[in-house]
């Protein structure tokens, strides 16, 4: 599963989000994978302190390492499911995935295979 680190910088404006994932999913999962994801990402942001669900604008930044899909907007998407409030079960890190305002993303690979060997048939 995935391994999430947040740091949020609530005194920004608008505050700042930075997340690091390791192993993100990508947009065509099933639905456990989804709740599992999202319970990684809250469990990071007990971790981090954060009082969530979120229910202003945000900023974000994230960095995917070794996710489990070349096209990082497919983990966009994955990250943006995850955390809104309307979708999947249980409490979430956002109420409404519309408050992002502003999102940061890039990937790396540190591991010696290549792009096509990540790819997810």
């Amino acid at each position: 599963m995935s391994k999430v680190y947040i740091k949020y910088e609530e005194y920004k404006f608008p505050p700042l989000l930075k997340m690091i994932i390791h192993g993100a999913i990508h947009y065509r999962q099933d639905r456990a994978t989804f709740q599992r994801y999202r319970e990684s990402i809250n469990t990071a942001a007990n971790v981090a302190g954060i009082l969530y669900p979120i229910d202003y604008p945000i900023d974000v930044e994230v960095v995917f390492i070794d996710p489990t899909s070349p096209d990082i907007a497919n983990c966009i998407m994955a990250l943006y499911r995850a955390m809104d409030g309307k979708a999947l079960k249980g409490k979430s890190l956002l109420t409404d995935d519309g408050l992002i305002s502003k999102v940061s993303a890039m990937k790396f690979y540190p591991s010696e295979r290549g792009r096509a060997e990540n790819r997810v048939p």
